[in-house]
């Protein structure tokens, strides 16, 4: 009798051991706590948060090294009409020599009183932001540029 209720007391423990290990669905096991999935968490990173004056005749630019897929963003607002061009390298040489010059259109506008914008950058480079107030004569312009990247 005493063997019959040792067996049967074997039996159950191994029965409760086993069903506590399937029957744990709160519980995750080790394996499934620590996956080897890479999880992918933007990051954004404030680059400008500047308030300027641009004087008559002149403008003011930013420098950035930004890499390939990046989301820029920007928020700009002036007192009164700005130029705001974001450009290549080649464009900013360009801008500087008083030539023609193409701009990335998303992140640019003539005679502003401010935007905002998300541009994708097409390839790992430097870029210049630029606040230009060149064709005014007399007039300063007081500028809030605020701009952003997250990769």
């Amino acid at each position: 009798m005493l063997r019959k209720i040792l067996t049967l007391v074997l039996l159950c423990g191994v029965a409760v051991a086993v069903g506590c290990e399937e029957e744990s669905p709160t519980e995750p096991d080790v394996a499934s706590r620590w996956s080897s999935e890479t999880v992918y968490v933007p990051v954004e990173t404030v680059l400008v948060n500047e308030k300027i004056s641009v004087p008559a005749g002149s403008y003011k630019y930013w420098e950035l090294s930004l890499s390939k897929g990046a989301e820029l963003y920007g928020e700009i607002a002036s007192n009164s009409d700005i130029n705001i061009w974001f450009l290549s390298p080649r464009e900013f040489e360009a801008f500087e020599n008083r030539e023609t010059f193409h701009s990335h259109t998303t992140a640019s506008r003539k005679r502003t009183l401010g935007f905002t914008f998300t541009y994708t950058i097409p390839q790992t480079d430097k870029y210049y932001f630029v606040a230009e107030n060149r064709f005014s004569w007399f007039t300063s312009k007081a500028v809030s540029v605020y701009l952003t990247i997250t990769q």
